[in-house]
């Protein structure tokens, strides 16, 4: 069956979904609330968190979320939580976020430098998720109020905690010969200390 949208393109039929990491989170943590910036098409927090709310600057991303019934479908069809609510702010992160509340997690998982204004958004022993690449990560590792807690890897087909130290570089290419996505990053937590 052909992809109908943008999230099936990119995500589902690449398998890029990156759905156990966060059942691992919800797991993990007491998650009720995300904020997922420079989150494209990438609905997928929305089946294991009860709030969330995303933010992108580019247009065909705010076209997407605007089709609020298509959203919903996908969200409510692999939901496993009870009930769902999210939003979507069309914004630069480099302007103001008064509007985004804060949370119980913040997804840095692409974006870049860009991400370090989004930290911001995390409660006070909230967290902040990221990625080892394009998450902005040097910011919040010396930050001072973050606390780093553990490490996430995928690794024997799901994701784990990592109990050694992450890695510089895991070499290996991110996308199969049949254009599938095999995850060779790694991924932190970090908690909002004060």
């Amino acid at each position: 069956m052909r992809p109908t949208n943008p999230y099936e393109q990119l995500y589902v039929k690449l398998q890029f979904e990156r759905s156990g990491l966060f059942k691992l989170v919800r797991k993990l943590l007491r998650i009720k609330s995300a904020f997922y910036p420079c989150c494209s098409f990438h609905i997928t927090p929305s089946f294991f968190f009860e709030t969330v709310y995303y933010a992108d600057k580019s247009d065909t991303v705010a076209d997407f979320f605007a089709k609020e019934e298509t959203v919903n479908e996908i969200i409510q069809s692999r939901s496993e939580v009870s009930k769902t609510n999210w939003g979507f702010f069309q914004l630069n992160l480099e302007d103001s976020l008064d509007e985004i509340p804060e949370v119980d997690l913040v997804i840095a998982l692409n974006g870049g430098n860009v991400l370090k204004n989004a930290f911001e958004k995390a409660k006070k022993k909230g967290h902040v998720l990221t990625s080892s690449e394009f998450s902005g990560e040097g910011f919040i590792k010396s930050d001072a109020r973050f606390g780093h807690l553990l490490n996430i890897g995928f690794q024997s087909g799901e994701y784990r905690t990592l109990k050694e130290e992450r890695k510089q570089k895991k070499k290996g290419k991110a996308f199969t010969k049949d254009n599938v996505f095999r995850d060779t990053l790694e991924y932190s937590l970090y908690q909002k200390l004060h």
